[in-house]
C-alpha cells in the first residue's frame, strides 16, 4: 500500500517540478525513487513495520512540500524559519532542519527494523542504539553527498553552503538519535 502511494505521490509531482523548471528537485525525485525501490524490494526480507514506512512516507510529503509550495518571492517551505532559536548564519530552526530530523527518525526504525531480526537476543541494548544510530547517520551522510552532487550538476540549488550541510548532518543525527532512543525504549518493554 505505502509503495502505491509514493508512486501516487511521485506522479503528481513530478510534473509539477518539470512545469517549474525544478531540476533540483526532479534530481531527489529519481534518488528517491531508487531508495523506495530498495526498501520496496527489501521488505520481503525485512518485513519493515507499517509504522516505520508511514514516516518514511510522510517524510516525502515534507519533502515535495519542503521543495515545492511557496512561501513568498523566490523561497520555498524549506525556507520558513519556524522558530528563530539561532540567527543568521545559522537559522536555526528551519523547515529544513525539521524534515532532516523527521527524516533521520524515519530512516533509524526503518534501519532498525531491517537490523533486529540479525542481532542476536543477548545483544546488550547499547550496542543496538549504536548500531542503529551509526546506520541511519551512514544514510544521512549519503544523503549529504547526494545534495552535493546536486549542487555540482544543477545551477541555482537551494541547497545551501558548508554550514548548511553542517547542520543537516546535525540534524540528521538528532533524528537518528531520536529514533534509536525510541526503539530501546520500545524493545525494552
Amino acid at each position: 500500500m505505502f509503495f502505491k502511494f509514493y508512486v501516487v505521490a511521485i506522479a503528481l509531482a513530478v510534473p509539477v517540478f518539470v512545469l517549474t523548471g525544478n531540476m533540483e528537485f526532479l534530481f531527489y525525485a529519481a534518488v528517491i525513487s531508487l531508495f523506495v525501490g530498495f526498501l520496496w524490494y527489501t521488505d520481503r526480507f525485512f518485513h519493515y513495520r507499517k509504522s516505520s514506512l508511514l514516516l518514511f512516507f510522510a517524510w516525502l510529503v515534507i519533502h515535495v512540500c519542503g521543495g515545492a509550495v511557496p512561501i513568498g518571492e523566490g523561497k520555498v517551505l524549506y525556507d520558513w524559519i519556524i522558530v528563530p532559536l539561532v540567527p543568521e548564519p545559522y537559522s536555526i530552526f528551519k523547515f529544513d532542519q525539521f524534515a532532516h530530523i523527521f527524516c533521520y527518525i524515519a530512516i533509524g526504525m526503518l534501519a532498525d527494523d531491517a537490523i533486529a531480526p540479525l542481532l542476536k537476543p543477548q545483544l546488550p541494548n547499547a550496542a543496538r542504539f549504536l548500531i542503529v544510530t551509526l546506520a541511519a547517520i551512514g544514510i544521512g551522510a549519503l544523503n549529504e553527498v547526494m545534495e552535493f552532487a546536486a549542487v555540482c550538476m544543477i545551477p541555482n540549488t537551494n541547497v545551501g553552503d558548508y554550514t548548511n550541510n553542517a547542520i543537516d548532518l546535525v540534524c540528521n543525527t538528532l533524528g537518528a538519535l531520536t529514533a534509536a532512543t525510541i526503539r530501546l525504549r520500545l524493545h525494552k518493554t
